[in-house]
């Protein structure tokens, strides 16, 4: 059974690689999400300066600026969750994967440990016998 033993330590590792990744990918989309929010608030503050001062001239480049910030950061996130999402279906089917040779693996110990027994049983039955048939003759 050494292959399957084999098989189950390579499943762990990809289960583990792909935790690792979808991590990586919820943090991103995390830091992406926190980055849209402050630059929301920032144009928010931008407004108020805008409007209490002289500078409105300047507001409407840094509009189009932030505008275009936020566009790429919304696709960022689109994407993010895409990823995520995609791979967390790829580590649900690594982590049924696993389940599945570590269940096969299980099921291949009992058989084997259920027959040892039965072997077992026998010599002893066996031993049993020999005894009760000397103790009968002699």
């Amino acid at each position: 059974m050494k292959g399957i033993d084999s098989v189950i330590r390579l499943q762990k590792w990809q289960v583990d690689e792909q935790r690792r990744q979808v991590a990586d990918l919820e943090g991103l989309l995390m830091d992406l999400t926190q980055r849209a929010q402050a630059l929301e608030q920032e144009i928010l503050k931008e407004q108020e300066v805008a409007a209490d001062q002289n500078v409105a001239f300047i507001y409407g480049n840094y509009v189009r600026h932030a505008i275009s910030r936020r566009e790429t950061l919304q696709r960022s996130i689109v994407d993010a969750e895409v990823a995520a999402v995609a791979a967390r279906d790829v580590l649900t089917e690594l982590y049924q994967d696993m389940k599945r040779y570590e269940i096969a693996k299980d099921r291949h110990d009992a058989r084997q440990a259920l027959k040892e027994n039965r072997a077992e049983q026998a010599e002893l039955d066996d031993i049993a016998l020999k005894m009760h048939r000397r103790k009968k003759t002699g």
